[in-house]
């Protein structure tokens, strides 16, 4: 759906035909979500970190920017980097997943960090944010959490909300001061906001985004604008949407 896997495809069209190499089963059962397939390529001994070519995303990153957080934590457990959180902060998790607003207040009267990260190193409010979970969000703001703490591809709670289309969860963030011309890291595509909007396919957290003031012609590291993750007879109607909110239009091909 993202212009990693547009690109992935268009370098496979102009090479040889030929079989599917260990890095291509793995990332297309990423981009699945089929975690049975992932733990079988891993089993079978598919590293974690490999690519055939340096433009292609890593496995990580994919499952990251596809918001596979089961299949993020089976990479990170094979790879040796996911941590355990300590039991404060797995009374957190407990209670986010749960969406049990009242069990997390407790767990933060308790001594709880709300500035505390999961598994993957996600911070729990980009946790909160991502699952759409609007009470503890504000619980979180309201013990203390950084607005923009970002996890380690530079994502932020906002990116989360705006790529699964969370929008009363993206306005909480913005009035705490969420910033939506943020940037992720080059290993998160140094995607904005809206560049995950548009990924994700969230008209109305565009049409805010805009509103907010967010830069409509942003590039990722590709060079590549909101405008571009939007081409496809299928995404026809994200491109007008950003064309009339004033976003360039993009040069004709050559």
């Amino acid at each position: 759906m993202v212009r990693i896997l547009a690109l992935a495809l268009t370098l496979a069209a102009l090479a040889p035909a030929h079989a599917a190499t260990a890095y291509e089963d793995l990332a297309a059962a990423i981009r699945a979500g089929d975690g049975k397939r992932v733990g079988t390529l891993l089993a079978a001994g598919t590293s974690v970190e490999a690519t055939d070519r340096p433009e292609q995303a890593a496995p990580l990153l994919i499952a990251v920017s596809r918001g596979h957080q089961v299949i993020a934590e089976r990479l990170l457990a094979h790879r040796g980097t996911l941590h355990t959180p300590d039991a404060a902060t797995q009374a957190l998790l407990s209670a986010l997943d749960a969406d049990d607003p009242a069990a997390l207040r407790r767990a933060l009267a308790n001594g709880a960090s709300a500035s505390g990260s999961d598994e993957t190193g996600r911070p729990l409010l980009a946790r909160a944010a991502r699952e759409g979970r609007l009470q503890a969000v504000l619980a979180l703001l309201e013990a203390g959490a950084a607005v923009d703490a970002p996890d380690p591809i530079g994502f932020t709670p906002l990116m989360e909300a705006c790529r699964e289309g969370h929008l009363e969860v993206a306005q909480a963030l913005r009035a705490q001061g969420a910033r939506v011309d943020r940037a992720a890291l080059p290993s998160g595509l140094a995607m904005t906001p809206l560049h995950l909007a548009v990924a994700g396919e969230r008209p109305a957290l565009i049409r805010w985004l805009a509103a907010q003031g967010a830069p409509l012609d942003a590039r990722d590291s590709e060079g590549a604008p909101p405008l571009a993750w939007a081409q496809g007879d299928q995404r026809k109607a994200l491109a007008e949407l950003l064309l009339e909110l004033g976003a360039q239009p993009l040069p004709p091909k050559t």
